[in-house]
């Protein structure tokens, strides 16, 4: 949901703020009373009319070990947590993936029909799946760099 165009969010992950705009936004009060350091750093500088600009070349990468059980903890809180804070961010990345997972079941429907009935379908194999390639391939680079 991060570009650099459009709406942002601050993520602990890669966040920068100057202090004295720290310091004037309360962003301390702020934090006092939260769970989401992240979200409550946005709301208070989306409340003090602040930008946020993402800025993909400071990403960085966590490492963490875990398993599939841990995995899914930590992916359950941070949907919750942005329910809570981000009810529109939430709302349209809900929307968003939604549509992919049915592109998905609905191309791979498809797909197998055509195979089962001795019809080409390489054009919905593209159609369906190139998606999906193309966004393993921007992760692929993202991590390179």
């Amino acid at each position: 949901m991060l570009s650099e165009k459009g709406k942002n969010f601050c993520w602990g992950g890669g966040t920068a703020i100057r202090r004295t705009i720290f310091e004037q936004s309360g962003v301390l009060d702020e934090w006092k009373n939260s769970v989401s350091d992240d979200y409550s750093l946005t709301r208070t500088l989306e409340r003090n009319n602040r930008s946020i600009v993402f800025l993909p070349e400071c990403l960085t990468l966590s490492y963490v070990e875990t398993d599939f059980r841990g995995l899914l903890e930590f992916t359950n809180r941070q949907i919750l947590i942005t329910r809570v804070y981000a009810d529109r961010v939430w709302a349209s990345a809900a929307a968003t993936h939604f549509l992919y997972c049915l592109t998905l079941a609905f191309g791979t429907l498809l797909i197998l029909g055509n195979l089962f009935a001795q019809r080409p379908a390489f054009h919905l194999l593209t159609l369906t799946f190139l998606p999906l390639l193309l966004s393993a391939l921007r992760g692929s680079i993202r991590l390179m760099a």
